[in-house]
C-alpha cells in the first residue's frame, strides 16, 4: 500500500540509504522503489553498493521495485528470456521504463521467476495494453507505475491520472504513484517528486490519500528521499478505508460537541446532497438527554463544520461539513473548519464514504 524510494548517487550514501530501509521496515512499509537508470549515476561504480543494498531491502521482508533499461539489463547479465540475475540480487518487480519492445515485455511476463513486471503508467496507451493481450503477456504477474517529475509544472493533472487509471482498470493492472516528501527532496533539482502536480507543495500524507480515495493509485511512494520519520509515521498510519480531514477548531468547543466530532468514524450518508457531507453515525455520538445549545451561529462558508443544535429538534447532533457557502442558522453551531491542505479531499468524501477528524497542527 505504501512504499520509499531510495536512490545510489553521490547525495545518498550506502550506510543512510540502509538505516533509511531499516527504519521504515520497522515502520511497517513493505515497498521500496529505486531507479537503476539515472543519468547522472555511474552505476558500474556504484553496484557493489546497489548489490548490499537490493539484498537487504529483500532480508527485511520488502518488495523492491528497480526501474530499468536495456543497459542496466545488459549490466547485470540478464536478458529479456533470463531475468535470473535480478531475482538473484533480491529484487521483486523491474519496472520497464524505455527501450523494449512489446514482444520483449510479454515474454518478460513470463520469466518463470516470480518477478513482476511493471510498466510505465504515464505513458503506455491503450493500444499498447492490447497489444501486449494479443502476445499472451501475463497481466497477473503485471503492475504500472507512473513517473515522478522532478521539474516544476511537468506533473500529470488529475485528468490524465483518471484517463490512464480507466485503461488499467480494464486489464485488472494495480496502479502506483508518487508523492513528494515536503522535509527531504531529492536533488538535482530539489522541487520534490510527485506524480501529480498539485502534489508538489502538499503533505505526502494528504496527497497519498488524495490518490488511494479518488480511485488514481493502489500503492503510493514517497517519491524524495529521505522523508522524515513524522512523515513516515503518518503515511504508514493511513487507513485506505476512511479520509483523514484536519481540523481547526472554533474557540469555546464543549465537551459534548468534542464527542460528536471526536467519538468514532463518521460516514457520509449514501444520499447525502451536493451542499453538504452528513454524518449518519454523528446524532448516535451524542448523549441522550442533553441537548445542544446554540452557539457560534454564524455564517456557514465552504469547509465549515457545523453540528445541529436543540433548535433543529430531532436533527439535533447531526454533524455537516459544507462544500458551499450556506447562510446563518440559529440552529446549527458551526463547530470548526477543514484546514490545510486536507480541503483537498473533502469533494472525495463521497456516498458512503468514511471520514475522521484530526486537529490541525
Amino acid at each position: 500500500m505504501f512504499g520509499i524510494s531510495v536512490y545510489t548517487n553521490d547525495d545518498f550514501s550506502l550506510k543512510t540509504n540502509m538505516d533509511y530501509v531499516e527504519s521504515a521496515a520497522k515502520l511497517g512499509y513493505r515497498h521500496v522503489f529505486t531507479s537503476l537508470h539515472l543519468p547522472e549515476v555511474d552505476f558500474r561504480a556504484k553496484w557493489a553498493e546497489m548489490e548490499q543494498l537490493c539484498r537487504r531491502v529483500s532480508e527485511l521482508g520488502m518488495q523492491l521495485t528497480a526501474d530499468i533499461s536495456p543497459t542496466t539489463m545488459k549490466m547485470v547479465g540478464a536478458s529479456v528470456h533470463d531475468l535470473l540475475p535480478f531475482r538473484q540480487l533480491g529484487i521483486a518487480a523491474l519496472r520497464i521504463d524505455y527501450g523494449f519492445t512489446s514482444e520483449e515485455i510479454a515474454a518478460m511476463t513470463g520469466n518463470g521467476h516470480q518477478l513482476g513486471i511493471v510498466l510505465n503508467a504515464s505513458t503506455l496507451k491503450k493500444a499498447q495494453l492490447a497489444e501486449l493481450a494479443s502476445l499472451r503477456a501475463e497481466f497477473g504477474s503485471m503492475g504500472a507505475c507512473h513517473n515522478f517529475y522532478p521539474r516544476s509544472y511537468t506533473g500529470l493533472t488529475y485528468r490524465q491520472l483518471a484517463a490512464q487509471a480507466g485503461i488499467f482498470s480494464e486489464y485488472g493492472v494495480k496502479l502506483s504513484a508518487f508523492v513528494p516528501s515536503q522535509h527531504g527532496k531529492r536533488g538535482p533539482i530539489y522541487e520534490g517528486l510527485p506524480t501529480m502536480e498539485a502534489h508538489r507543495t502538499m503533505s505526502p500524507t494528504v496527497s497519498a490519500q488524495y490518490l488511494l480515495h479518488a480511485g488514481l493509485a493502489d500503492t503510493v511512494y514517497i517519491g524524495d528521499a529521505y522523508a522524515s520519520e513524522e512523515e513516515l509515521r503518518r503515511l504508514i498510519g493511513i487507513d485506505p478505508d476512511i479520509v483523514e480531514l484536519e481540523l481547526q477548531l472554533e474557540d469555546g468547543i464543549t465537551d459534548e460537541e468534542w464527542r460528536i466530532l471526536f467519538s468514532g468514524v463518521h460516514r457520509n450518508r449514501s444520499d447525502a446532497p451536493d451542499y453538504v457531507i452528513r454524518s449518519s453515525e454523528s446524532r448516535n455520538f451524542a448523549r441522550i438527554g442533553s441537548p445542544l445549545a446554540a452557539n457560534r451561529c454564524k455564517e456557514r462558508t465552504r469547509y465549515s463544520v457545523t453540528i445541529d443544535n436543540a433548535g433543529y429538534k430531532r436533527y439535533s447532533g447531526e454533524l455537516q461539513v459544507c462544500r458551499a457557502d450556506i447562510p446563518q442558522d440559529a440552529r446549527v453551531n458551526v463547530v470548526g473548519s477543514v484546514w490545510g491542505d486536507s480541503r483537498e479531499l473533502v469533494d472525495l468524501i463521497t456516498g458512503g464514504k468514511k471520514f475522521v477528524f484530526k486537529i490541525y497542527q
